[in-house]
């Protein structure tokens, strides 16, 4: 094989697997703004992804693609560089009309609903 058709295949390997997962139907309670004095959350419908954890002076920011749900964790990331997110508690509807789940063990209050758009959602 030749170092062009290397390149070629290696290059669309790739692209392969940097793509992202819609957020499937029977998950969409998860699309949205999520927050928390300490953390950050947006899923949108499309399934980008973006995640800010504010710690001891820092922030780990994590942005990329939607791999896909496992339960009720979910991974996100390019091709072997992923991280999964541990859902101690999956999205609900709490007495107070809010919504919240508990993610690595912070609770986080949906901000805002994120509909679908051809340009990667709306928030409402």
């Amino acid at each position: 094989m030749t170092i062009k058709k290397s390149l070629f295949l290696l290059i669309f390997l790739l692209s392969l697997t940097a793509c992202g997962k819609s957020v499937p139907v029977y998950k969409t309670a998860y699309i949205g703004e999520w927050q928390a004095q300490q953390m950050y959350l947006m899923i949108t419908p499309e399934g980008r992804v973006i995640f800010k954890h504010y710690k001891d002076g820092g922030t780990v920011t994590i942005k990329g693609p939607l791999r896909g749900f496992k339960g009720d964790n979910f991974t996100v990331g390019y091709g072997f560089s992923t991280t999964t997110f541990i859902v101690n508690i999956p999205p609900y509807l709490n007495e107070d009309a809010t919504w919240r789940m508990v993610v690595d063990g912070v609770e986080l209050v949906r901000t805002r609903k994120i509909l679908p758009t051809r340009k990667g959602g709306i928030m409402v």
